[in-house]
């Protein structure tokens, strides 16, 4: 799966990139709500495959903008891998839905529920 793509570049070191992050199992749908329901990249060279892990959920793509004044491509590639990591890793380890439909309805307990 691609993780990094280069949607423009202006030659003086600003970029426009898209990521890509897999999404663990089971937070999907979320994800999908979260991004508005896209059915395709926002890239136009997405492969049919790639499109579909995007309408499924099984993967989430943020667009950025990347500028550093001087940057060779070495050191541009290596600060969009850092970037990339960092988002991917927020997609894994955060989850803001562990308690999603939880609810109480004035019996003794809470009803806890999830996406794990």
């Amino acid at each position: 799966m691609k993780r990094i793509i280069i949607l423009e570049n202006d030659g003086s070191g600003k970029f426009r990139v898209l990521y890509w992050a897999a999404v663990p199992a089971g937070r999907e749908a979320r994800w999908l709500a979260a991004k508005g329901n896209p059915t395709e990249s926002a890239w136009d060279g997405a492969s049919a495959p790639e499109n579909a892990a995007i309408a499924a959920g099984q993967v989430v793509e943020f667009s950025d903008r990347y500028s550093k004044q001087g940057a060779d491509l070495p050191s541009a590639q290596a600060d969009l891998e850092a970037a990339w990591q960092k988002i991917q890793d927020d997609v894994t380890n955060n989850n803001p839905w562990n308690r999603y439909g939880s609810f109480w309805d004035d019996t003794p307990a809470w009803t806890l529920t999830g996406v794990s």
